[in-house]
């Protein structure tokens, strides 16, 4: 089972269109989390008929681990995950000056700790193209992106930080969980006011993709008013349809949002001045999503 294991572990589910549209067929869509056991699902059931899904591969111990206590591995944290907590914090305490100053050296402490993030799950950078094929759909891939976009709008709207600001908090609740199981007495102590956070994280990344679909359609409204450019506009819709095809969580939010649309637009009642302009940001929204899908399909298979 190793070696079914591993031919599972190298097999492309991201050009795999089956697998999209067996994703897609899940009501309600599966959570982040669940999307692993799906995966193997799928696998037994058009790939291996053989593969166990339940199989999970034996962690080896290295032997100088060994003569370690208990005691001693279960308290520890990686720096990695520390230095992250590190700039955080920072970013949370000079947001208030830099949104005011519109300045950009605010974001710099949460551009790093994004990256930390991707460089502690993947590793260094490699030439391989499965390295690239995990990293591309990495959410804090995501979020550093998103960092970039929100410094290069110079404050423009302070809407583009609250996912970002929602993401730290998430995070900073998540450590302090983990060092409260790591018996730390001040973790268990502040664990208490912020263990509800942790324990919904799957709702709050939700909630996180709905609000940053629902910015999209805000910038529309700034531009109207004449508080955020056109090309910014034009590389934040383009970034939403990209995380389409790549991010679980945006996928949701955009699929919710497709069946309010079509709801309203099948009613009987529904006007024709508001369903042909429903309808035809349905049809736009469709046709920018299959261009996107197949862009990054051609760059994936080159």
């Amino acid at each position: 089972m190793e070696q079914k294991y591993k031919e599972f572990l190298n097999y492309n589910f991201t050009d795999n269109e089956q697998f999209r549209r067996y994703l897609d067929a899940i009501e309600p869509p599966p959570p982040h989390s669940m999307i692993d056991r799906y995966k193997k699902k799928f696998y037994r059931l058009k790939v291996d008929k053989d593969f166990d899904i339940d199989y999970e591969p034996e962690k080896k111990v290295p032997l100088k681990e060994k003569g370690k206590s208990a005691n001693a591995v279960s308290t520890f944290i990686p720096w990695a995950t520390k230095l992250q907590l590190i700039l955080f914090a920072a970013f949370l305490l000079t947001f208030p000056i830099g949104y005011l100053l519109k300045s950009y050296y605010h974001m710099a402490p949460l551009s790093l700790a994004f990256l930390i993030g991707v460089l502690k799950k993947h590793g260094r950078p490699t030439l391989s193209s499965q390295y690239w094929e995990l990293v591309i759909v990495d959410d804090h891939l995501h979020d550093l992106v998103n960092t970039i976009i929100c410094t290069l709008s110079f404050s423009c709207t302070i809407a583009l930080y609250i996912p970002l600001l929602l993401r730290t908090l998430l995070f900073m609740a998540e450590f302090v969980s983990l060092a409260a199981k790591k018996r730390n007495n001040l973790a268990k102590l502040v664990n208490k006011l912020t263990g509800t956070i942790s324990t919904n994280r799957e709702s709050l990344l939700i909630f996180k993709a709905d609000f940053e679909v629902c910015i999209g359609f805000y910038l529309i409204i700034a531009l109207i008013m004449r508080w955020a450019p056109l090309t910014y506009i034009i590389f934040y819709w383009q970034f939403l349809y990209i995380r389409y095809s790549l991010s679980p969580y945006i996928t949701t939010s955009f699929n919710k949002l497709a069946i309010q649309i079509d709801s309203i637009t099948s009613h009987s009642s529904c006007p024709f001045f508001i369903k042909w302009p429903l309808k035809g940001l349905r049809r736009l929204g469709s046709f920018m999503v299959g261009i996107t899908q197949q862009l990054l399909k051609n760059l994936m298979l080159n």
